[in-house]
């Protein structure tokens, strides 16, 4: 049987196909190996980046709440400011109002006193007269 040609050529061809399966299942073998280890090395670097993620969401909700407490902290001292600014304001227009009344009294008070002044300066006057007129 050897010896007939199509029977070599059929049992050549069932040696190389049996080593072309072989090597096939081989590459699909160390493929699936390497597809393995490489799912393996990304799911592990994915569940490293995935507890960064974590990491850095728990970081920024951290962070964010120590942004509305300093914002909150800043909008009452803000509004503090503001309420004693106007209060202060008040009072002094309160005390300038004041004082301006007072400044006005005593202007009124200047301008009696001078008046008097003139009053007593001609009694004056008029008195001098009389006691020249009379002689003394």
């Amino acid at each position: 049987m050897a010896d007939n040609p199509s029977e070599k050529k059929i049992s050549e061809t069932s040696g190389v196909k049996a080593v072309l399966d072989e090597a096939a299942e081989r590459i699909e073998a160390t493929w699936r190996e390497k597809l393995l280890r490489e799912t393996a090395d990304l799911r592990t670097e994915n569940a490293l980046l995935m507890a960064q993620v974590d990491e850095f969401s728990r970081k920024l909700a951290e962070a964010t709440d120590r942004n509305e407490k300093i914002e909150a902290d800043c909008n009452e001292r803000i509004a503090f400011i503001e309420e004693k600014f106007e209060l202060d304001t008040a009072n002094l227009e309160l005390e300038n109002n004041e004082l301006h009344a007072a400044s006005v009294r005593y202007l009124a008070d200047a301008r009696e006193l001078d008046r008097q002044v003139v009053q007593l300066h001609a009694e004056a006057v008029a008195m001098v007269e009389v006691m020249t007129q009379r002689g003394e």
